[in-house]
């Protein structure tokens, strides 16, 4: 078994990105109260970071592992570090431009 193609690779992010965005868009609105149209947008700008992110974050990852370790082999806490790593860095980029959005074009007016 061969390892997936770039576009393969590119596909499924799209994917992925585009479902989230279905899913999340229309059950944040409803459950904040809030218009689609405001929702839709913290979920594209959202999965947007997020895919930017996750290429940048896996990237210097890969690198840093290599640099101390000598190889890019994941152990089971190696792999609970990245993945909290890697979300806690999301909601570092993502909470700003969230709270900012809401606050500028949901708040009371």
């Amino acid at each position: 078994m061969s390892m997936r193609s770039f576009s393969d690779r590119i596909r499924h992010a799209v994917l992925f990105e585009l479902i989230g965005i279905a899913i999340f868009t229309p059950a944040a609105a409803w459950l904040f109260n809030q218009p689609v149209a405001h929702m839709g947008v913290i979920g594209v700008v959202s999965a947007t970071v997020a895919t930017i992110w996750n290429l940048l974050f896996n990237l210097g990852f890969d690198h840093a592992l290599v640099r101390f370790t000598g190889r890019v082999v994941k152990t089971m806490p190696i792999r609970v570090a990245h993945a909290m790593l890697f979300e806690a860095g999301l909601i570092v980029l993502l909470i700003p431009f969230v709270a900012w959005y809401l606050a500028s074009r949901c708040g009371p007016r």
